[in-house]
């Protein structure tokens, strides 16, 4: 007999429902909301492409605590998918106020929504401040050669 093998007090957490998918909704179970707990369940909604549950639970997360900054820019990213450019950009800006370690990452998105909303200064305005900072990430652009070339040219 192997006595390496040890039975694990393994407890079901009742917070995950029974596919692990997503944490149960509070009238399942009792818990603890903080806010990366909410953080976390939004990001299991976001990757499960459910980006409404997503944007709902990152929502809770900055009434839970409105100094979580990096909720913005993970809120602007879901709404960008939901493709809800108006309410992203709004998103994206106020993620900026907070000088991210991922600007650059926000400004691609912010170029491609001004783009995409026909606010072409300040879609440049992005574009230039990615470029000034990294020359290298204009291969990985949301705008594609044509629309990137299109901009420069108005």
């Amino acid at each position: 007999m192997n006595n390496n093998l040890q039975i694990n007090d393994d407890r079901f957490d009742p917070s995950y429902n029974l596919q692990g998918a997503a944490l149960a909704t509070k009238t399942e179970f009792e818990f603890v909301n903080d806010a990366k707990a909410l953080i976390q369940t939004g990001r299991l909604y976001f990757n499960s492409g459910r980006y409404d549950e997503a944007i709902i639970h990152y929502n809770e997360a900055l009434s839970v605590d409105p100094k979580e900054t990096s909720v913005y820019y993970h809120l602007g990213v879901a709404k960008f998918k939901a493709n809800k450019l108006d309410e992203a950009i709004i998103d994206f800006e106020k993620a900026l106020e907070f000088k991210p370690w991922n600007s650059l990452d926000i400004y691609n998105y912010t170029s491609y929504i001004y783009f995409k909303l026909g606010v072409y200064d300040k879609a440049k305005q992005s574009i230039k401040k990615i470029l000034t900072v990294n020359h290298g990430m204009i291969n990985d652009l949301l705008l594609n050669a044509t629309q990137f070339f299109q901009l420069m040219e108005s």
